[in-house]
């Protein structure tokens, strides 16, 4: 057993004082000497204070379980809400190493470890988001100049930090006489009250544009899986070769209420990036489009095109799938080292900007201005800037599915004796490395990673 316990206290202060003087008389070199004078100040004080606990068990040097738990205070929430937990937990458990593992009948089987871990984490909101501030103004009353306050910022008094809490999953395993490593981990993390910019309505009498505040909630589950392999190994060769890939969902579970309890608009309604409960996360929504060359003439006209009034979910806007793959070779004695790196991205929209602004701006668009076109670019083409104001950009939306090498590399490390010979050195290499070697795409741009 292993019991750890825990403070700790921050206390970060800035205070700042600044003096102008604009419209300098010739000769005039301090701040006083401006006719037109001007002062400023600042004070940003902010204070954290936590405690934390934890508790470690290791069992047989084959079970270990930790249970942790942190609580913060922070002079940056609200009155309403003073104190945060963050709780942890992790078990990791060796199964290979006990006595009822089928070792004679998995002898290729070194290792076998499951885990599972849980923990969340908090955002802090800025050190004055909670409070209610006063600006000063002049007022005329009675022809005579008075000093008063007007309302700053409303504030937030129930304003809280920002948590994330999330569930990991997976295990383990090494196998072939721990030659080649076997990681698979699966994942659930759940984002809430996450800290946005929210406008007040205007009977706020306030003369701040938009007051923090605590929105919404995110949900993100994945996978990832990674495979090492140690494929051959001499004293004058080897062959390494490691694989990894995931895969991501995002979702807006809920979006959340504005500062009177009503349910929040969406953002960006009837936008190319729309933000929709139970949709992913900065998604792409358009209208669809439907095409036919009716008259058999090769030639797509406004009146063969026909495009949706309904905005629909095109898909996401960031990579879903990732894939790499890394062969490393080591030759002359283990001295030279060549790395060739070689991934894939899919699972996610792109807008093709090139095409898409050329053809709707333009007259030399390639799909307009030739006879080679096809029938699709055409009527993708039609359908951006031919229809007013129900114009669909779903067309240059494009999927995005590419493989790429993305480094070559070669590395020459020089003997000791030779560095201390000729540089004094303990030791040295030379490094030769190319990157974007080639790209297998169908995507219409240029490239896919530079829009």
């Amino acid at each position: 057993l292993k019991s750890t316990v825990g403070m700790q206290y921050v206390n970060f202060l800035s205070s700042q004082a600044g003096a102008r003087g604009g419209t300098l008389p010739p000769g005039s070199q301090t701040p006083a000497s401006g006719t037109i004078p001007s002062v400023t100040s600042a004070t940003v004080q902010q204070n954290t204070l936590g405690f934390f606990i934890e508790e470690a068990l290791a069992l047989n040097d084959r079970l270990y379980v930790t249970a942790a738990v942190r609580t913060d205070q922070n002079s940056a929430f609200g009155v309403n809400s003073q104190r945060v937990f963050y709780p942890k937990g992790a078990l990791s458990w060796i199964i290979s190493e006990e006595s009822w593992f089928p070792h004679k009948h998995m002898d290729w089987l070194n290792q076998f470890r499951l885990r599972t871990s849980m923990g969340a984490a908090g955002v802090q909101p800025g050190p004055t988001d909670a409070l209610r501030t006063f600006a000063t103004s002049t007022t005329s009353i009675a022809g005579t100049d008075v000093a008063g306050l007007r309302s700053n910022t409303v504030g937030n008094p129930n304003i809280r930090p920002e948590k994330s809490t999330e569930f990991e999953g997976g295990f383990d395993a090494r196998i072939l006489k721990n030659r080649v490593t076997v990681e698979v981990t699966y994942y659930n993390k759940h984002s809430q009250d996450a800290l946005f910019n929210l406008t007040p309505a205007p009977s706020a009498g306030s003369a701040q544009t938009s007051i923090r505040t605590n929105l919404g909630s995110i949900q993100n589950t994945g996978g990832e899986f990674l495979i090492n392999a140690q494929i051959l190994d001499s004293r004058a060769f080897g062959w390494d070769v490691t694989f990894s890939a995931s895969h991501i969902a995002s979702k807006l579970v809920v979006l959340g209420h504005d500062l009177a309890g009503n349910p929040l608009p969406i953002p960006g309604l009837n936008t190319t990036v729309q933000e929709r409960p139970g949709f992913p996360i900065f998604s792409y929504w358009q209208r669809p489009f439907t095409y036919s060359d009716a008259n058999h003439d090769g030639i797509i006209s406004p009146s063969e095109v026909t495009v949706d009034t309904t905005w629909r979910l095109q898909g996401y806007s960031q990579p879903r799938d990732e894939v790499s793959l890394t062969n490393g070779f080591e030759l002359l004695n283990r001295k030279l080292r060549i790395n060739m790196l070689v991934d894939y991205k899919g699972g996610y929209n792109l807008f093709n900007n090139e095409e898409g602004f050329l053809c709707q701006q333009t007259t030399s668009c390639p799909y307009t201005s030739t006879m080679s076109a096809s029938l699709y670019n055409q009527a993708r083409t039609v359908a951006e800037r031919n229809f007013g104001t129900l114009n669909s950009q779903w067309g240059f939306a494009e999927p995005i599915r590419f493989w790429r090498i993305r480094e070559l590399s070669g590395t020459y490390t020089f003997s000791d004796q030779l560095m201390k010979k000729i540089a004094r050195a303990q030791g040295g290499s030379l490094t030769l490395a190319v990157r974007n070697l080639k790209l297998w795409t169908s995507y219409t741009g240029v490239d896919p990673e530079a829009n």
